[in-house]
Order: C-alpha cells, then sequence, then structure tokens
C-alpha cells in the first residue's frame, strides 16, 4: 500500500538536528549578505573614478587601488605583467567662438575611434562656420552643402552622424543633455567617453 504521508515523530535527536540545521542556514544567509555587501561596497568604489578608461587617471588610480587590494590578501601571490595598449588621449579639446553671446573658448569632448584608426585633428585645429542640422535627417541639413563647415546636431540622433560628413562637413559637434546617451554605438561604431 502506497504511502501518502509520513509523520516523524520530533525527538530530542531531532529537534537538536533540525536546529543546527537552521543555524547553518542562519549563518550562510549572513555569509551571502556578506558577500552581497562586498560586492556592492567593491562596485561603488570602482564606479566613483571619472574615468577607468586605460590612459585616463580614473584607470591608473583603479589599478592601483585594485593592486593593493588584492596584495593585502594573506597567502596570495600577485603577479602582473605590463604590456602596451592603444589608447587616445586627449590633451586639450575646445571650441573657440570668436564672436557673439557665447564668444569665448568652451571644452568639449571628443568622441572616440571608430574601431578603425585613432581619431586625430591637425595641431592648427579645424575651424569653420557653425550649422545646427538638428537630427540631421536628410530634410534637417541645408539644401545647399554644408562644405567646409562644422555641423552642430543632437546627440539623440547619433545613429545619423554621417549624413552632415556626406554633404561636405568638416566635422560634427553633438549637442548633449545629461540624460544623453549613444543608443546603438556598436552599430554605427562611435565610442563616447566619459566627460
Amino acid at each position: 500500500m502506497p504511502v501518502s504521508a509520513v509523520k516523524i515523530t520530533a525527538g530530542p535527536a531531532f529537534r537538536a538536528l533540525r536546529t543546527i540545521s537552521l543555524l547553518l542556514l542562519a549563518a550562510s544567509l549572513n555569509a551571502n549578505a556578506s558577500l552581497f555587501d562586498d560586492v556592492k561596497r567593491d562596485t561603488e568604489a570602482l564606479s566613483a573614478y571619472s574615468s577607468r578608461v586605460p590612459g585616463t587617471e580614473g584607470h591608473r588610480k583603479a589599478q592601483r587601488d585594485m593592486l593593493a587590494h588584492v596584495q593585502g590578501i594573506t597567502n596570495v601571490q600577485v603577479w602582473t605583467q605590463e604590456f602596451p595598449v592603444v589608447a587616445p588621449v586627449v590633451s586639450r579639446a575646445v571650441i573657440k567662438i570668436s564672436n557673439g553671446p557665447m564668444a569665448g573658448e568652451h571644452p568639449i569632448f571628443p568622441i572616440w575611434p571608430d574601431l578603425v584608426r585613432l581619431k586625430t585633428t591637425p595641431s592648427e585645429g579645424i575651424s569653420g562656420e557653425l550649422t545646427y542640422v538638428g537630427s540631421a535627417r536628410l530634410d534637417d541639413l541645408p539644401a545647399r552643402s554644408l562644405h567646409g563647415k562644422i555641423a552642430i546636431m543632437e546627440m539623440s540622433a547619433s545613429e545619423n552622424w554621417k549624413q552632415p560628413f556626406s554633404m561636405g562637413a568638416s566635422a560634427v559637434i553633438f549637442l548633449g543633455s545629461p540624460g544623453d546617451r549613444a543608443v546603438q554605438p556598436a552599430r554605427w561604431q562611435c565610442r563616447c567617453p566619459p566627460p
């Protein structure tokens, strides 16, 4: 005859085993909470650097701090190996506006490489008339050529970045708000560095 339920009598040995099991479970949950807290703390510490992109000060600090942390672990041998990494370095990036209410120098943040070669700007810079092209859709672009001009476009339409160049623009500057992000940078092969 099949048994549909089994009744276990909880004697002293069973109660002791149940208590030990509950204590082990509580210790395990506490250890997981501690692990979670450790991961959260480490993630917050690493994300506090302005950037961790190779070549930046944030990268050097993060590398130094992580190495010191690992070297501080008991019975852990640490070996390091250095190797060169090609990374763009921005020494200075400004836009100079010669007249009007915005006259002066204003910092800009260059967009990173297209995965083929590093972008470079001639030492004398790039100059040209600034022309706002909105979202850079074909109907946003001026009927006349953008030849030699610098197109100013919205970051939210970054996938259209090639359009101004096809009309002869010498450069494109993206206008962005703090919440703007390049939607699919891998698709249009451009990377935006953190400011």
